[in-house]
């Protein structure tokens, strides 16, 4: 999970506190709210979990991806359906990276052979 609700959040132009500035929600209008009673109550949102059959929680890119309820709200309009471009640059980070990763462990096989020489 992210900051959202946590260490980030957003009060828009309008006076509404909202979870992040990618997730607004017009529940929470300060001239009306306290901003203690309204960040109390906001935390609910900290507490939603994904369904069980959530697309992310079985993908192989998950801990290079950081899916993000918001975003996905944004591009799909259901906050448990990861957007195409999401998951498409996550298979990218970790091709590329694995790529890297292999270079890397290669050339130091290569120095290690060099040493025993």
């Amino acid at each position: 999970m992210c900051d959202i609700c946590e260490t980030d959040f957003l009060i828009d132009d309008r006076g509404y506190l909202n979870p992040c500035s990618r997730y607004r929600i017009n529940d929470y209008y300060l001239g009306e709210w306290s901003f203690k009673n309204a960040w109390a109550d906001i935390q609910k949102i900290r507490k939603i979990k994904a369904i069980d059959t959530y697309k992310c929680r079985r993908c192989k890119y998950l801990q290079i991806c950081s899916p993000c309820a918001a975003q996905n709200l944004l591009e799909t309009g259901d906050i448990n359906v990861p957007g195409k471009l999401r998951c498409d640059l996550a298979e990218r980070k970790f091709k590329e990276f694995s790529k890297d990763i292999y270079s890397a462990e290669k050339n130091i096989g290569g120095e290690k052979n060099e040493r025993k020489n």
